[in-house]
């Protein structure tokens, strides 16, 4: 797959037709998004393309760690790739697409609380702590 920055779609020399993300006509996030539920795959690089940075900085906000912000972006992407299909037309994508990123960051959040391991009780009882201090 290959995504250009500048100019419209063009054909390669095998005939695979590309996108470009900086097409900005009105309508042309719902072209992409019929053409990327067809199946194409470029068309939904343009949707990546368009949202990754906006995704990621709100998640950076809400996670405060740059690195767990990027798998969850690209965690939602996956996921929005896989359920675009399911992708009502005339919808709001951006919010639909931030919705995977809420639903991503909430279950990550769930599955930390839940793998927390409780102080051992030697520890626990020992009344200057688990710290030896000299």
């Amino acid at each position: 797959m290959v995504v250009r920055r500048r100019g419209g779609p063009a054909a390669s020399q095998d005939g695979q037709r590309r996108v470009s993300p900086e097409v900005n006509q009105p309508g042309d996030e719902a072209d992409l998004i019929r053409t990327a539920q067809a199946g194409d795959r470029p068309a939904f690089a343009v949707l990546i393309y368009r949202y990754w940075d906006r995704l990621y900085r709100w998640l950076c906000r809400l996670t405060r760690d740059p690195t767990a912000a990027e798998d969850l972006t690209q965690e939602t992407f996956l996921k929005a790739f896989a359920a675009v299909g399911r992708f009502e037309p005339g919808s709001n994508f951006r919010a639909w697409l931030f919705r995977i990123g809420h639903n991503n960051f909430v279950n990550q959040r769930r599955a930390l609380r839940h793998n927390r391991q409780p102080l051992v009780p030697e520890a626990a009882e020992e009344p200057r702590g688990p710290v030896v201090r000299r």
